[in-house]
């Protein structure tokens, strides 16, 4: 039997990989950076709301994660440093398409993400080493990463349906900034395995 469109709505955790991206406008020394992906946990909550009571669906969700970040490198006579602590929410609007079974339900969805950065502290600077002397010169304190940035989202996953008003659902995801390549700023670049319980 086809299940029937409902509203959904509950909570999710899971675990977020995030790497800066620079963009063609930063400021020249962080094109000097190996950056990498840095992992934390995010939790938040979520709600499913069926399109005309088809298989699509309209899922918006907010949820909340913590990065650091930490990077070193040795240009000529300098080492330049960059620290950044990052706590953010993000917001996605996705269209859902799941596959009408009756258990199982595997799902895609795609669309755009809000992010807002609450906490945005980063701090580039620089040690110069000459004969004689060490000289440390602070070159950026703010303005390195925006505070409000929009993607795009991309994922899947499973629904597994334990009642008629309850499932679990397990998911991979994907969001990238539009800012990302021509930008004064860095962007933000995630990956996000997430698992959940609707009610």
């Amino acid at each position: 039997m086809k299940p029937f469109p409902h509203i959904k709505y509950g909570f999710l955790i899971g675990y977020e990989f995030a790497k800066l991206i620079i963009g063609d406008k930063q400021n020249i020394d962080f094109e000097h950076f190996e950056y990498k992906y840095d992992g934390t946990f995010s939790i938040g909550l979520f709600l499913d709301n069926p399109i005309l009571l088809s298989d699509f669906s309209l899922h918006t969700e907010v949820y909340f994660a913590k990065h650091g970040y930490s990077f070193n490198t040795f240009v000529y006579n300098e080492d330049i440093d960059f620290v950044a602590n990052l706590s953010s929410l993000k917001v996605p609007f996705l269209i859902k398409y799941a596959y009408p079974s009756n258990k199982i339900r595997p799902f895609i969805n795609m669309g755009i993400v809000g992010t807002y950065v609450i906490k945005n502290e980063t701090l580039l600077y620089k040690t110069t080493i000459s004969e004689n002397t060490i000289e440390i010169n602070d070159m950026e304190k703010t303005s390195i990463i925006n505070d409000i940035e929009i993607g795009y989202s991309i994922g899947g996953g499973i629904e597994y349906k334990i009642n008629f008003k309850n499932s679990l659902f397990f998911e991979l995801r994907y969001n990238n900034p539009y800012s990302g390549g021509d930008s004064e700023f860095l962007g933000i670049s995630t990956f996000n395995v997430f698992t959940g319980k609707n009610f």
